[in-house]
This record gives structure tokens, sequence and C-alpha cells, in this order.
């Protein structure tokens, strides 16, 4: 997944990761916190698709207040306008891999829930086997 570090603040980082709801979000962290098996951060923005940081609206991001993360209109996640941006046929070509991989992702899923779900049904047959032993 993407990462990409504040400019001026080696320490800060952000940080795409899926959710478990299916969304997206756009973590905040420090660089010890940076990976995705762990979500302590100092606040995140969130899409439902997968998206570049400064596509999420000043809507959607949150900032950890102490005791809880709260909206914060304040906070968005603009890109340096002295960096060139990508030609249109490598954006198109980017989106394209990212579709590619929400497909994948969706199959991947898909195939975990198949696999729970045969686990489940050999369990069930397993039990049905062992009762009309015992009965």
């Amino acid at each position: 997944m993407p990462v990409y570090q504040k400019k001026g603040e080696p320490d800060t980082w952000l940080e795409m990761v899926k959710c478990k709801s299916g969304g997206w979000r756009w973590y905040i962290k420090p660089t010890k916190e940076r990976g995705p098996d762990t979500s302590v951060c100092f606040g995140y923005g969130h899409h439902d698709d997968i998206v570049f940081p400064n596509n999420c609206t000043a809507a959607n991001w949150s900032v950890y207040d102490g005791s809880k993360f709260v909206i914060e209109s304040q906070v968005t996640c603009v890109s340096d306008p002295n960096v060139p941006s990508l030609p249109d046929k490598y954006l198109v070509l980017l989106q394209q891999k990212i579709d590619l991989y929400k497909a994948e992702m969706e199959i991947l899923e898909a195939e975990v829930l198949f696999a729970v779900f045969r686990g489940f049904i050999f369990s069930l047959f397993f039990i049905v086997v062992v009762l009309c032993f015992v009965i």
C-alpha cells in the first residue's frame, strides 16, 4: 500500500490501509507505528474507494483529541505544487492497476469466505458422523 512522508517532518507519514468495513483509510502515523498491523495514529482520512490522500474531503478527516477521534474540517491533504503531476496516461494506468487490485482483493475475500464455509460444512459433517456412531 502507498506510504508518503510529510515534507519537513520526517517522523510523520500518510499510510493507506484497508478497513474491515470495506473502505479505505489514510492513517497519519509516526514512524514507529508504520505498517498495516497497527492502527495507532494521530488521525485519519477515510473514503469508500481507493483514492489519493488529497481526494479525501475535509469532512472525511478525523483527528485524535486525547480521548476519541473527531471530524476535523480544518484538516486537508494537499500535494506539493512544486512536484510535477503525473501525465494523464500514467494516471489512467494507475487507475487500471487500482481497479485490478480491488478485483483481486474481492476474489481473495470470496476465496477466504468459501474456505471458512467449507471448513464449517466439514466440521458439521464430522459431528453428524460421530453422532451416528454414538447413537
